[in-house]
């Protein structure tokens, strides 16, 4: 472990701050972003070859940039959170997981969308939106890892190269 890393929770108490355990506001922060992807879901779902679909997939596009949002601010609160607790590790850990129910229909959706997308000459966009949710993602990921007990902390890595992959099999439609 990093010396620079214990730094401020070694100080923080000299000096009459603490750190504090944040783990509800980050399963808050998740309950927000499984909001977002059923928001996109039903977007994706209205996307069928009809007459509307350019417009909804600019509000799809819209709707991603709103979920970027919400996973910086999601990260922003785990950064700023002390390691969580057992208890707080595993609550937080099984609501990573409900998501992938949220993730993977996402991403196969706008997997099968591609040809809509590729009509309306909206791929560039869909591709970047696609990588910048990617990356955040995985820094989401790691952010969290960072703060779990070391038992979920040693098994993270594999839910976050699952969702990796349906990301990297979504991208890889639109190379």
């Amino acid at each position: 472990m990093r010396v620079a890393a214990l730094l401020p929770a070694l100080i923080a108490p000299t000096l009459g701050y603490s750190v504090k355990r944040d783990g509800k506001s980050v399963i808050e922060s998740l309950s927000t972003i499984s909001e977002q992807l059923k928001t996109m879901n039903a977007t994706l779902d209205t996307i069928n070859g009809g007459p509307n679909d350019l417009e909804n997939a600019l509000a799809f596009h819209n709707e991603a940039t709103q979920l970027e949002k919400e996973i910086q601010t999601a990260t922003s609160t785990a950064k700023d959170s002390a390691a969580f607790s057992s208890e707080e590790s595993s609550d937080v850990a099984y609501s990573v997981v409900g998501l992938t129910h949220l993730i993977y229909p996402v991403l196969s959706k706008t997997t099968s969308k591609r040809d809509i997308f590729i009509k309306f000459e909206v791929t560039g966009l869909v591709l970047d939106e696609v990588g910048r949710l990617q990356n955040l993602t995985e820094i989401f990921g790691t952010t969290l890892t960072e703060k779990f007990v070391k038992p979920i902390r040693d098994v993270a890595p594999l839910l976050i190269s699952a969702i990796d992959f349906h990301f990297y099999d979504t991208l890889q439609a639109y190379s």
